[in-house]
């Protein structure tokens, strides 16, 4: 496998260039590829892991990924605008999250800002 990272010894992200393709290539020829995107990265995990732990049926498990899929969608919509103010405006979904931990980033995030320079490395050298 190839480091696309060799000169940074603290990241330890090994992944094929033909497998980051493939990966991109599936993804950016699917409908919706960026809300899809968004909604897999932020929720997949957290709704798998309740499918398993709540025994939550398929159905029910489509249906939230539906659902989280619409959000990106709107979410996407908004970063996008051109409109002054929108991302304030969007901020109003943290009302009563105050309580909520502040982001942080994790070595599970780290691994996945490492997978999304090396496909934006990719996508540049395509241009």
């Amino acid at each position: 496998m190839n480091n696309f990272f060799d000169n940074d010894p603290e990241n330890t992200l090994d992944i094929d260039e033909d497998t980051v393709k493939f990966m991109l290539s599936a993804a950016l020829t699917q409908s919706d590829a960026y809300p899809k995107a968004l909604a897999n990265f932020l929720f997949r995990e957290i709704i798998e892991e309740a499918h398993v732990k709540y025994n939550i049926s398929q159905e029910d498990i489509r249906s939230m990924c539906k659902q989280a899929v619409n959000r990106a969608a709107l979410y996407i919509a908004h970063t996008q605008s051109k409109r002054p103010h929108t991302m304030q405006a969007f901020a109003i979904h943290a009302a009563g999250c105050n309580n909520w931990d502040d982001a942080e980033i994790t070595d599970e995030i780290e691994h996945e800002m490492d997978l999304i320079a090396i496909a934006e490395q990719i996508l540049n050298r395509l241009d």
